[in-house]
């Protein structure tokens, strides 16, 4: 009975903390909000030196430099997004399959007992 006790009670809260404690981790893995702000700078801060070339040299160094960076930090937002929002699923069929859990053997039990088979 304290196992089960335990199990509804601190075991889900402390299982649906390590849930968005993982998800956070992934945001922050990710950091869109980052790349959000930052995403039409250039690529890894590169840009032209001020006094090599000519002044159309380096307007095309600075905007083809931002648009690489662009694409990489887009790609990036895609992905994170994307394992972001499969992360979410996942995490609410977990939340939601842990209390029928302890009870699963016994549904099985049943099932068999009774000739049906999953």
């Amino acid at each position: 009975m304290l196992l089960l006790s335990w199990w509804y009670s601190a075991g889900y809260r402390d299982f649906l903390q390590k849930l968005l404690s993982k998800l956070h981790d992934t945001a922050d893995f990710f950091s869109i909000d980052l790349l959000l702000k930052t995403l039409f700078s250039p690529y890894k801060q590169i840009s032209a030196e001020v006094n090599s070339g000519s002044f159309f040299q380096r307007l095309l160094d600075k905007l083809i430099s931002r648009i690489i960076g662009f694409f990489i930090r887009f790609f990036i937002i895609i992905i994170g997004t994307l394992a972001l929002i499969s992360q979410s699923i996942l995490s609410l069929f977990a939340a939601l399959s842990w209390p029928l859990l302890p009870i699963f053997p016994l549904i099985c039990f049943v099932l068999f007992a009774g000739g049906t088979s999953l």
